[in-house]
């Protein structure tokens, strides 16, 4: 689904990935506006994500 780039930096999708959709929108789940550069991929409930906010979005859910 996606990969690590150099540990601290940005994860990517890989763009080969054929069950991934990836559109030209903004990250809808980046809500503290960190600007993640990555492509978006579509999710089945219709969010534009990048790997880097639906994984802090993970963590924080699995935090409360």
């Amino acid at each position: 689904m996606y990969s690590y780039l150099t540990a601290g930096r940005e994860k990517c999708y890989d763009p080969r990935d054929s069950t991934l959709i990836f559109v030209d929108r903004e990250d809808e789940l980046d809500f503290l506006c960190e600007g993640f550069r990555s492509r978006r991929a579509l999710m089945s409930c219709g969010h534009a994500v990048t790997p880097m906010s639906l994984t802090n979005w993970c963590r924080r859910l699995l935090e409360q």
